[in-house]
């Protein structure tokens, strides 16, 4: 096994040297496909053969790469070799400019399934998978690739580790971007912010609780939105982006937000974050969570209001203050009937079916009381009636 391996070596680095490259190809191929080849001597063959890819340019590169992918396909004992190469071939493609092909070319590699290699680049692996397929937008399999990631692996105390965790949370905040997956995001964006080496650093910690911040707030009011906003309102490093801390306890209060106001307040402060420029479609749906937050606080103080005091206080029009309550009321997020023709919204009555069960309960349990004392009574009187 020794000389075979340093035989092979030996032909595969001739040829190189003297610029063979075609009877490299060929070489390889023949070496690799000989009946009852050693495992290992093909093994360091392809290793030797790999480290004149990077000396390479052009379609000379590309040939010996397709070379080499031909004869690792399929072959456990150089299964990395073949992964590696692949990867090489898809930076190639990626640099031509053609991302579909890249994708199409690195996604078909299972690297899960390799023992040999490494973890930490099997991960790495994975990463730049899933980075390909957002880049040519097929985000199914981009989300289907992100579920080979180990979540409990990435929460190892390693650095490496660390810097793969805040890469994979940052291309699953840019694959729920893609869906306005918005408590998704806030996830993604707590999962970075709780990463040791973000936490370490105060320019990255700002700059994480910055982007948690905002985007709990842009997330529909909910339960689990509920209990994150009081955990981001509750961090004690939040003191140091005043401003943030004041937009998360708009929020968390019972009382009415003006938009024109807030747009004024947050104009800089939220400019500097993706998504919030001159254009951003994220300033709509901020308007949106404080136009819902508003009819909530509505709804907690008021039994009936009149439809156009209910737009003044939302600062939109009849129509629009209608049409936001309609919304709310088909999500579940309050109870309301409208009087159109009287112009009065109603948030009385309503019953949600565990008060209703509840209600019911009661109702039965007294009507049980009552006729266990009659029955008392009755035989009460009986006995009485008896004894005389």
């Amino acid at each position: 096994m020794p000389s075979t391996s340093r035989l092979a070596v030996a032909v595969v680095t001739l040829c190189f040297e003297q610029q063979q490259l075609k009877l490299l190809n060929e070489n390889l191929v023949l070496i690799s496909k000989r009946r009852g080849q050693l495992k290992t001597a093909v093994q360091k063959m392809v290793q030797a053969a790999m480290e004149f890819v990077d000396k390479l340019e052009g379609a000379a590169k590309r040939s010996l790469i397709d070379t080499l992918i031909e004869i690792t396909e399929g072959k456990i004992y150089v299964e990395v070799e073949g992964a590696r190469l692949t990867r090489t071939l898809a930076g190639i493609q990626e640099k031509e400019g053609d991302i579909a092909a890249a994708a199409a070319t690195l996604r078909v590699v299972q690297v899960e399934t390799f023992g040999a290699m490494d973890r930490i680049e099997k991960t790495d692996y994975i990463l730049e998978q899933m980075r390909l397929c957002l880049d040519a937008e097929d985000f199914i399999r981009a989300q289907i690739i992100s579920n080979k990631i180990n979540r409990k692996y990435l929460t190892d105390k390693d650095e490496q580790v660390q810097r793969l965790k805040l890469r994979f949370y940052a291309l699953l905040v840019r694959y729920h971007a893609h869906s306005n997956a918005w408590l998704d995001i806030a996830r993604s964006y707590q999962a970075a912010y709780n990463t040791p080496l973000v936490a370490a650093d105060e320019a990255q910690r700002n700059d994480a609780l910055r982007l948690l911040a905002v985007h709990v707030v842009l997330t529909p009011h909910g339960n689990e939105q509920a209990d994150m906003l009081a955990r981001v309102a509750a961090d004690p490093f939040l003191e140091d982006i005043a401003a943030f801390k004041a937009l998360v306890q708009f929020f968390s209060t019972s009382e009415l937000m003006r938009w024109p106001r807030v747009k004024e307040l947050y104009a800089t402060e939220l400019a500097a974050l993706p998504g919030f420029g001159a254009d951003g479609a994220k300033w709509a749906v901020l308007q949106q969570r404080i136009i819902e937050h508003n009819v909530r606080v509505v709804a907690k103080y008021y039994a009936r209001v009149r439809l156009p005091r209910l737009a003044q206080l939302l600062d939109l029009s009849a129509n629009d203050a209608e049409k936001h309550v309609a919304d709310l009321v088909v999500a579940g997020a309050v109870y309301a009937r409208i009087d159109r023709p009287a112009g009065i919204v109603s948030f009385v009555g309503g019953q949600t079916a565990p008060d209703l069960l509840n209600t019911w309960s009661h109702s039965i349990a007294e009507l049980l009381g009552v006729v266990e004392n009659t029955c008392h009574l009755v035989a009460k009187e009986r006995m009485l009636f008896g004894v005389e």
